[in-house]
């Protein structure tokens, strides 16, 4: 952000709503693709907002300053959880990017300290338009919704695919569930590289 708008980096802040489907899609392929998001730049002096070009901040990101992948790339979550982490042990609030904040659908910018997390949302933005920019942007992610009691139910587009190519289908899967479907995936996936062809593939032919 501060090297597009040529401002030193102290004086940039930046709030993000959004969820997984944008943070994994805006560093590989430089656009937000169909995820709904809501990002908001401000001078932490003022309060003052920052008029970003979302299009050129994305290419960026997709560009000369591309997130590493593999092992490098997971210190910047390890970075990103241990803020966090090291907040909650903090009296005063530390401000953060959270994932899941208080049992809410996707991530948000929030104070975190031993009190707690609260919501920091940008100027504007209410708790509940904030929450359904992150459900709009989990159905863009193959999440028609999730259930209170954690409970991931898979929309059928991208059910479809899973379908067809790996012969998986689950509607719906429920956190005790998560270990054993991950085995499952995991067996799919393996038979799927053995290849050449998978059976669904075939018959889909």
């Amino acid at each position: 952000m501060a090297q597009l708008t040529g401002l030193p980096p102290e004086t940039v802040r930046v709030r993000l709503v959004a969820q997984h489907y944008f943070s994994h899609l805006v560093p590989r392929t430089g656009h937000a693709g169909h995820g709904a998001y809501h990002l908001h730049a401000s001078d932490p002096r003022d309060g003052a907002t920052i008029l970003v070009d979302h299009a050129a901040l994305f290419k960026l990101l997709g560009g000369p300053l591309k997130r590493l992948g593999g092992v490098a790339g997971q210190l910047l979550t390890a970075a990103s959880a241990s803020r966090v982490m090291a907040g909650l042990c903090e009296a005063e609030p530390v401000a953060a990017h959270v994932p899941g904040p208080n049992g809410l659908p996707g991530g948000y910018p929030a104070l975190v300290s031993r009190n707690g997390i609260e919501l920091d949302l940008p100027p504007g933005l209410s708790r509940q338009e904030a929450i359904a920019i992150n459900e709009t942007c989990q159905a863009a992610d193959g999440i028609e919704r999730i259930d209170a009691d954690g409970t991931a139910w898979f929309a059928e587009r991208e059910m479809a695919v899973m379908r067809q190519m790996l012969g998986y289908d689950v509607r719906s899967m429920a956190l005790s569930e998560c270990a054993g479907q991950a085995r499952e995936l995991a067996a799919a996936y393996a038979a799927f590289k053995a290849g050449p062809f998978h059976p669904n593939l075939e018959e889909a032919a």
